[in-house]
């Protein structure tokens, strides 16, 4: 019968106490403690402070998961990767030469980057401009003179300046310092970017800040 368990779960506990479970006991008022199954969370993960729509978002990517289950030193160059490739999606910033030999750089090994000063200072002029642009569309648009010239998805002003903090994100990913500060100041710099939270761009964002931060903190 279905109730069987029930039996058996009662019969035993009689075996153990040594308590008989008749009609007066039954009837009488005891303690009871709630027992659930506890889930398995990695100690790594729970320090990094994630809130279930991150953790969520994070559990997405199966390379973003590899890293908060982790979070070890040898993970810092593919942290600063993923960093930056958010940053260049979330400002939707075009398909150019610079960004892909940023990248080229950004996934080779730093003692290996031989023209790295050379494309930051490439990477800068690219900024710049951008800002440029996002000045003189802002002077041409009805927004002027009644606002700022603030970064956004709404206008094309905004777009510029998003674009710009891209840009200024792979300059730091290709940063000469130590590997858990520049995958730390990379992130900090991609959360310009107004990564989605929608797609998850957003909690894997702060999923890769928080996993360099706790690496940084532990070294």
């Amino acid at each position: 019968m279905a109730a069987d368990w029930m039996a058996a779960c009662l019969a035993l506990g009689e075996h153990l106490s040594g308590i008989g479970l008749d009609a007066n006991w039954l009837r009488a008022g005891h303690r009871g403690v709630v027992v659930r199954r506890s889930p398995v969370v990695n100690t790594a993960v729970s320090h990094l402070d994630l809130d279930d729509d991150e953790l969520a978002a994070a559990q997405q990517d199966p390379r973003v998961a590899a890293v908060i289950a982790e979070p070890t030193e040898d993970k810092l160059p593919l942290i600063t990767e993923l960093i930056a490739r958010i940053a260049v999606s979330s400002a939707n910033l075009p398909g150019h030469v610079l960004v892909d030999r940023a990248f080229q750089l950004i996934t080779t090994d730093p003692d290996h980057r031989g023209d790295t000063p050379e494309m930051r200072a490439q990477l800068r002029a690219w900024s710049n401009d951008l800002v440029r642009q996002a000045n003189a569309a802002f002077e041409s648009s009805e927004a002027n003179g009644s606002g700022h010239v603030l970064p956004g998805h709404e206008t094309a002003h905004g777009r510029l300046l998003l674009q710009g903090a891209a840009v200024e994100t792979l300059i730091r990913a290709l940063a000469n310092d130590d590997p858990a500060y520049v995958a730390y100041k990379t992130a900090s710099q991609a959360q310009a970017t107004h990564p989605n939270t929608a797609n998850g761009d957003a909690g894997r964002l702060r999923a890769l800040l928080l996993a360099a931060h706790h690496i940084y903190e532990q070294g």
